[in-house]
């Protein structure tokens, strides 16, 4: 019995320390989320859905803020509509990732109607949160390298295929990088673009259009966060651009969307950044979420613009 015992406890002890070694492999091939539960907790973020994730990199925002005294480097924290609109368990998530010890931290919060409404039945009343059913709720830490919590619930296959390459293959168009920004690989020649686009303005306009209205209660938690955060240093929100065909329908589901936004900046004294109206500098992938050469136009001029922000402060 004893040595039944004794080779029992050795197999299990060589298990588990594959499984640490395997856990120290995983990177951002793994999935499009997974960096953004690792590390330690974060003076400066990016917040919002895959519009940000896409189209907001730290890496070209933080040289334009050296030598002012913003506490970095930002690290985005975006994750998708399904994942990270503004509710309460995107909320408990921030919390989570926040250092709370920041007190001169850059937070970009991308703010859109769709990150904003609520999906309704077919008889017009708004239906429970959906991202309370995903991720995010059932993740306890976020911070930690590696993040072993996350690998034992995400992990589609053995966890010696960590050493070898990417786990599974769904993140095959996509590189997280370790400052959180997911880079998009895919075709960028017109025909590929427009086929893209026309997918996506078929699929919000036939399933997003409809079930989508404006929510009190995520306006409620999106102040909350600024709230949040402002202590910590400062906020921005921000607003990326799309193309014609999903502004058009953002316009039908919210018409009233930045009047809105502007009220809630002057309310909590922040920023409202909106480049929709200089959307014509921008390229998509889909019409929806711009290209990795627009995310580097952009975070340019953000990084301008938080520059001159900071250096106008007393």
């Amino acid at each position: 019995m004893r040595r039944f015992l004794f080779k029992t406890s050795i197999a299990l002890l060589l298990a588990l320390a594959v499984h640490l070694i395997a856990g120290s492999f995983a990177d951002g091939r793994f999935d499009d989320s997974y960096l953004r539960f690792t590390g330690g907790r974060r003076t400066s973020l990016i917040l919002g859905t895959s519009h940000a994730a896409q189209g907001l990199r730290p890496a070209v925002i933080d040289p334009f803020l050296k030598g002012s005294n913003a506490e970095g480097p930002l690290f985005n924290f975006a994750f998708t509509i399904v994942h990270s609109p503004y509710g309460p368990t995107y909320m408990r998530a921030v919390e989570a990732k926040l250092d709370k010890h920041a007190e001169n931290g850059i937070f970009l919060l991308a703010v859109d109607p769709w990150s904003l409404c609520m999906r309704v039945d077919k008889h017009g009343r708004m239906t429970p949160m959906q991202e309370t059913k995903h991720d995010l709720l059932d993740q306890f830490t976020f911070t930690g390298t590696p993040n072993y919590e996350y690998l034992v619930r995400h992990a589609q296959a053995g966890w010696g295929s960590l050493i070898g390459g990417p786990l599974h293959t769904e993140n095959e168009h996509g590189l997280l990088h370790e400052d959180g920004w997911l880079e998009i690989q895919v075709p960028l020649d017109s025909a590929a673009v427009s086929e893209r686009t026309a997918k996506m303005v078929k699929y919000y306009r036939a399933t997003q259009l409809p079930r989508n209205r404006p929510s009190q209660e995520r306006i409620a938690v999106l102040k909350g966060i600024i709230d949040l955060l402002d202590p910590h240093g400062s906020v921005y929100l921000v607003r990326i651009p799309v193309c014609d065909s999903i502004l058009a329908m953002e316009d039908q589901v919210w018409p009233t969307f930045n009047d809105d936004m502007d009220r809630i900046a002057r309310e909590h004294d922040v920023p409202y950044w909106n480049f929709m109206p200089v959307r014509d500098r921008y390229s998509w992938t889909d019409g929806h979420h711009i290209d990795t050469n627009a995310s580097r136009v952009l975070s340019s001029e953000i990084g301008r613009r938080l520059a001159a922000d900071r250096n106008a402060r007393p």
